[in-house]
């Protein structure tokens, strides 16, 4: 007889939906964005991830909306990923859900999940969908036979319960405490969580939209670089916008543009430049664009690019230069590195 997963599928909060554009970024989120922007592509990066432990934890069985009254046996998997800034990961859970082999639909509802550090206790969440304001997986249904990836992140800001002074700062969420896992009136199980030293830190970075906005090389004043990152619909692919404002042998101001198509979980791309003369402002006449040889830009961590460009242009030639963010500036909303990373970058004044 096969049973029908009908009434949970009624039940179910939509996991798969829960994806929520990030239009301001989380400043209690303790990893940087940056790490998992693309968890569609987080296979493809080089394995930088370690088991920090693994084994079996029950949980509730439900049926039909109501306590079943036994148990399912639940793997449960911590993991570790470091990132390529330094000093930083993001710890994620793996729960799946053993099927018991009756004809009876059971499901578990999904664990809450903080943070017990040298006795003082800090709020997380476990969210399916990393970035994310608000949303969390814990209470969603889980049914039997099912696996779920957790990113744990730090609490909803918007929660009337929100308290200032239970937040895990980064530098404490990479150190030493111990992760309870727990239903609501139920014994917690406990977890160590060692104190992170760099050893997973990542050599990989894929180019992502949090590397959108200004770029400059530090002893080059009054010239930079603009880049867009974007995603085609299909999801597959990317394409990135480059405007460089520079200067020629003589002084003269310098205009090159172009765009370059890029493979998701890729770390660099290939840009096509032109150089941009004899425009009309404001006005409807296209301006003239001469091949201008091309640049390649490779993303080492949210605040470093490796920049080789190939400029056609008398003059000028080929070169390397390391490519920083201007005053620790990025795209509001849509930050790369976690709040504290960007605060420490701050010039002293």
């Amino acid at each position: 007889m096969k049973r029908s997963l009908l009434p949970f599928a009624l039940l179910l909060s939509p996991l798969a939906l829960n994806a929520q554009e990030n239009f301001l970024t989380d400043p209690v989120t303790p990893y940087p964005p940056g790490c998992v922007t693309n968890t569609e592509a987080m296979d493809l990066i080089p394995g930088r991830e370690t088991v920090i432990t693994s084994g079996q934890i029950s949980f509730t069985a439900w049926s039909f909306g109501m306590p079943a009254g036994d148990l399912l046996e639940v793997e449960m998997t911590l993991i570790r990923r470091g990132c390529a800034e330094p000093e930083r990961s993001v710890l994620i859970v793996e729960l799946e859900v053993s099927d018991d082999g009756d004809e009876a639909a059971h499901a578990i509802r999904m664990p809450y999940f903080r943070a017990d550090r040298f006795g003082v206790m800090h709020d997380i969440r476990g969210v399916a969908e990393p970035n994310s304001w608000g949303v969390q997986s814990s209470g969603d249904w889980l049914l039997e036979g099912q696996s779920i990836r957790l990113y744990l992140d730090g609490p909803d800001m918007a929660h009337p319960d929100f308290d200032p002074t239970r937040v895990l700062t980064p530098e404490e969420y990479n150190g030493d405490w111990v992760l309870e896992i727990y239903e609501p009136m139920l014994t917690a199980y406990r977890v160590d969580v060692p104190e992170y030293r760099d050893q997973l830190r990542s050599d990989a970075f894929v180019l992502n939209g949090r590397l959108s906005g200004i770029w400059w090389v530090p002893d080059a004043p009054d010239q930079g670089v603009y880049l867009g990152f974007h995603a085609r619909a299909n999801l597959e692919s990317g394409v990135v916008f480059f405007s460089w404002n520079t200067f020629g042998p003589d002084g003269e101001n310098l205009w090159f543009s172009g765009t370059g198509d890029y493979a998701l979980g890729a770390g660099s791309v290939e840009i096509d430049m032109v150089w941009v003369t004899d425009g009309e402002f404001m006005g409807s006449t296209p301006a003239r664009r001469t091949s201008a040889g091309t640049v390649t830009v490779t993303a080492n961590s949210c605040n470093d690019l490796t920049f080789e460009y190939d400029v056609d242009y008398p003059g000028l030639g080929a070169g390397t230069r390391q490519l920083v963010r201007p005053f620790s500036i990025e795209t509001q909303g849509y930050a790369c590195r976690d709040r504290q990373a960007r605060l420490d970058a701050l010039p002293v004044r």
